[in-house]
């Protein structure tokens, strides 16, 4: 058992299968990293994630504030090759 800020510094966790966060972060990120530790190159096993949340409580609150939180950055963050920007910028300078 690691703590997310732990497990995200550079581990390398392939014998385990589980991972369980029992404290969340506010920034996504840190638990997936700390996530990813797992699935490193050598992993063989299915890796089985859990968020244990007690209802009515303050990770409830946290638990949905983490989930808006991704679902914001992947409707924001878009590739730029889907785009086209780098032809519309190209296209604004030639025009100049």
């Amino acid at each position: 058992m690691l703590s997310p800020k732990a497990a995200g510094t550079g581990l390398t966790i392939t014998s385990a299968n589980q991972v369980i966060h029992y404290t969340r972060w506010w920034n996504p990120a840190v638990e997936n990293q700390a996530t990813d530790r797992v699935y490193r190159i050598g992993q063989q096993k299915d890796v089985y994630i859990y968020y244990p949340v007690v209802q009515n409580s303050l990770e409830e609150v946290v638990d949905k504030l983490l989930t808006e939180k991704e679902e914001l950055a992947q409707n924001v963050i878009v590739l730029s090759a889907n785009l086209e920007i780098e032809k519309e910028i190209l296209s604004q300078f030639t025009l100049l």
